[in-house]
């Protein structure tokens, strides 16, 4: 009989079903949870203007919610059903991601607190990082062949450099406004940092239009179910 294309059920996580429930219930709660949170919080005590445009209108976090609930649901339910396949793990910490960096803007409420804000500002492509494994992987959670190992590779480094770049940067990379990082290294070596950064947020983009390509080859060769 010829082998399904799709992963089986706990095919190598190990997980039994009711391990793989509970870990995806505990994702979504806690994605959509600090997500609506911090909304709900926002809108009581809404953000000094002079922040706005740095973490985003009412409007802003709504449309975020609503982004982030459809990556935790449909990641939790594909890690319930099927943990073996790395697309619902992989829509799952895309998820969290943005539910941290949504965290942020109830973090902004504090003063003593922007510094971090502003510097903690990479989560938000790191999220976007972990979406082009989401298009490279779909649907079977596999790579297209092996010639598409360099882009998976490619995808990592720029994941990596944006964040290790943005970290250690002589000004806060993610912030609207120059801003001294606090644990950034001092230009000029600290430069170095910076043009990893700006490296890492271009590679990025380019192993995304890449994955978007592969998908065309990957239904193009095939088979019904897939």
């Amino acid at each position: 009989m010829k082998r399904s294309p799709w992963p089986g059920p706990l095919a190598g996580r190990g997980l039994t079903p009711r391990a793989a429930f509970w870990c995806a219930l505990s994702i979504w709660v806690l994605t959509v949870g600090v997500a609506a949170f911090t909304l709900a919080y926002t809108a009581v005590h809404p953000l000094p203007a002079r922040l706005i445009n740095q973490q985003g209108s009412a409007a802003d976090n709504v449309a975020g919610i609503a982004f982030i609930a459809g990556f935790a649901t449909v990641g939790a339910l594909l890690v319930w059903k099927r943990p073996g396949n790395p697309i619902g793990w992989l829509l799952s910490a895309t998820g969290l991601c943005y539910a941290a960096g949504v965290f942020l803007a109830f973090l902004a409420h504090f003063p003593a607190a922007l510094t971090f804000v502003n510097w903690a500002g990479w989560i938000w492509l790191f999220g976007l990082g972990l979406a082009v494994f989401i298009l490279l992987l779909f649907p079977t959670g596999h790579l297209p062949s092996r010639r598409w190992r360099p882009l998976a590779w490619a995808a990592a480094a720029g994941i990596a450099a944006w964040v290790l770049g943005s970290a250690f940067a002589p000004k806060i990379v993610s912030a609207n406004t120059p801003t001294h990082n606090p644990i950034g290294v001092p230009a000029p070596a600290g430069n170095v940092f910076y043009i990893l950064a700006i490296g890492g947020v271009l590679l990025i983009v380019a192993s995304a239009l890449a994955a978007i390509v592969s998908l065309v080859f990957r239904y193009r060769r095939a088979a019904a179910v897939e």
